[in-house]
Parts: C-alpha cells; sequence; structure tokens
C-alpha cells in the first residue's frame, strides 16, 4: 500500500506532469505504460517484475517520453 500512496504523489509532480504533456492525444493504455515506466525507472532502489509474457514485447513500444 506504501507503494500507491508514492506512486499517488509522484503523479502530482513535475516528471509526471511532463510525460503528460507529452503523450496529450495518446491513448490511455500508451499514458498508463508511460507513467509506469518512469516512476519504475525514478525508483532504482525497488526490485519490480515484470511478467514473462510482456518481457521483450514492451520493449519495442517505448513511447517517446522515455
Amino acid at each position: 500500500m506504501e507503494t500507491d500512496q508514492l506512486f499517488a504523489h509522484w503523479l502530482e509532480g513535475p516528471e509526471a506532469r511532463r510525460i503528460s504533456a507529452q503523450l496529450e492525444g495518446c491513448g490511455i493504455g500508451e499514458r498508463l505504460w508511460a507513467f509506469a515506466e518512469a516512476y519504475r525507472r525514478s525508483r532504482p532502489e525497488v526490485q519490480w517484475s515484470v511478467p514473462e509474457a510482456d518481457r521483450g514485447v514492451r520493449e519495442g513500444q517505448r513511447v517517446a517520453a522515455m
């Protein structure tokens, strides 16, 4: 639950606003993925797990904001 609160706080910050502005006109899926990736990268001390089915697939779908 602590991570949820940290993510909610992060979404109100300057990095999330910058990404949101860059993704104006994009679909919700692209926005959510960009936010999740940027947040994950902003917290290198956390070990994230990615489902096996998503590995590699998402690599080719990176958003320019990243």
